[in-house]
């Protein structure tokens, strides 16, 4: 069984910024999105899913710090730290599209300035121009399957 580098699958240095982390993830999702190119959906699929996978685990300062320290096994299976801690395992629940389309929700496909927090840089006329910033959309909801006994 093959590790997964996330470094590699970002076309990146493992010393990268998330600046870099960022940019790179744009670059290859609008190029392997399996929707832009259907003659290629099948393998477009699977890179797309590996590099929102790799852009999730890097773009979290926690994720990124344990997959540098312990690797994929490491991050996948939860360690002790030398501290005695239980570091938590690290699930990657297949939601690409939901990462790729909260990421754009917060920028501009054709628009290569833009801030760490999603806001345009220039601003736009309602939000950053009226001392707001540009939010990031939250992720909806999961849902929630509960079981209850009853008795009548």
């Amino acid at each position: 069984m093959s590790s997964l580098n996330y470094y590699s699958i970002l076309e990146i240095e493992r010393s990268a910024t998330l600046e870099e982390v960022s940019n790179a993830f744009r670059r290859l999702t609008i190029k392997y999105n399996p929707g832009a190119n259907i003659s290629n959906a099948g393998s477009n699929q699977v890179r797309f899913d590996l590099i929102c996978e790799a852009y999730d685990v890097l773009s979290n300062h926690e994720r990124k710090a344990i997959f540098d320290k312990y690797g994929e096994y490491g991050l996948k299976n939860g360690v002790t730290s030398n501290e005695g801690k239980q570091i938590k395992s690290y699930t990657y629940l297949g939601n690409s599209m939901e990462i790729f389309n909260h990421y754009f929700s917060t920028t501009h496909l054709n628009n290569d300035v833009y801030e760490m927090d999603g806001s345009d840089v220039f601003g736009s006329l309602n939000n950053d121009a009226m001392k707001g910033k540009n939010q990031r959309k939250p992720f909806p909801p999961k849902n929630v399957e509960v079981t209850v006994k009853c008795s009548l």
